[in-house]
């Protein structure tokens, strides 16, 4: 049997994710997956993974994760507040941004985010999650995949969880020894003393979006197009997996000509008959019919 994690506490909204379903689009599926998909590959690569493994997207207020072997884990995405509590009572905050072998026994505790909402938790060897048309993700609006994770849950790991752990530790203990003390085997984490930033921007919580003019974007007036730009849109708390209900001032676009539905896209920015812009993400529905005003700007 291979390595196992316990999730005492499931925090807000954990999920198994990897990076999605693609080409399903035709057959009315959105690719679902990691909400932010180059996070989730930083917080693989960090652990020896291959960029497609599956591990945990944290929403909110994280979970809390109990090992019962040793394994290394990185956290990639959002600043969140986590705290590691060894079987002998020692305790430290877990390092973000890099690999940190967590000893047998311990617990870690995720928290409030200090920026950002979300974060993702890669485990070396992946988490070992049945495969659903080609991917491990969980797909809460199609109820394709593993359901959210609840109290008690256990996952598996995959079957090189001991031996990628094994090799980090090795090489965390031998380039470092001296390293916050880490000589002694039930220490609280062992890790390096080299982060890689998060890249949710210092302006948080007031962010610039770039995006460029949809499909019915010149169907605005020029005055409705200004207000649509330029005001401070806030996340409002109906906001999911599917997309983001953005609020502020409405848009009046109920002079706009009826539109038959259409495909849409992750970073579509419709605009429903209320005036208040929704931007579709990642288990987005795949055709609308509401206007298509804005299209955001993806780095990838």
């Amino acid at each position: 049997m291979g390595i196992t994690v316990i999730i005492q506490q499931p925090g807000l909204l954990t999920t198994i994710q990897d990076q999605g379903r693609h080409d399903y689009l035709s057959s009315a599926l959105s690719r679902g997956g990691a909400q932010d998909a180059a996070a989730l590959e930083i917080a693989n690569q960090l652990v020896g993974n291959s960029p497609t493994a599956a591990g945990l997207e944290i929403t909110g207020l994280g979970p809390t994760l109990f090992f019962n072997q040793p394994v290394c884990i990185s956290c990639a995405g959002a600043p969140v507040q986590a705290t590691v509590r060894a079987s002998n009572g020692q305790s430290c905050s877990l390092p973000l941004g890099r690999p940190v072998v967590i000893s047998a026994g311990s617990t870690v505790q995720f928290s409030n985010f200090l920026r950002g909402f979300r974060a993702w938790v890669a485990f070396a060897g992946g988490i070992d999650s049945p495969v659903v048309l080609g991917s491990c993700s969980s797909h809460l609006a199609a109820e394709i995949g593993p359901p959210r994770l609840v109290a008690n849950t256990t996952i598996t790991l995959g079957l090189t969880a001991q031996s990628q752990t094994e090799k980090l530790c090795g090489l965390l203990r031998k380039k470092y020894p001296n390293y916050r003390e880490n000589k002694e085997p039930d220490t609280a984490c062992i890790s390096l003393p080299w982060s890689i930033s998060n890249h949710i921007l210092t302006q948080w919580p007031v962010l610039t979006i770039p995006v460029v003019p949809g499909r019915h974007f010149e169907c605005l007036s020029k005055v409705e197009r200004e207000k649509l730009l330029t005001q401070e849109w806030r996340v409002d708390a109906r906001s999911n997996r599917q997309g983001l209900a953005l609020e502020g001032v409405p848009i009046q676009g109920s002079k706009m000509s009826p539109i038959l539905s259409e495909p849409v896209r992750f970073g579509t920015v419709q605009l429903p008959p209320g005036g208040k812009p929704f931007v579709l993400m990642a288990e987005h529905q795949t055709t609308g019919g509401y206007p298509r005003v804005l299209e955001v700007v993806s780095a990838g």
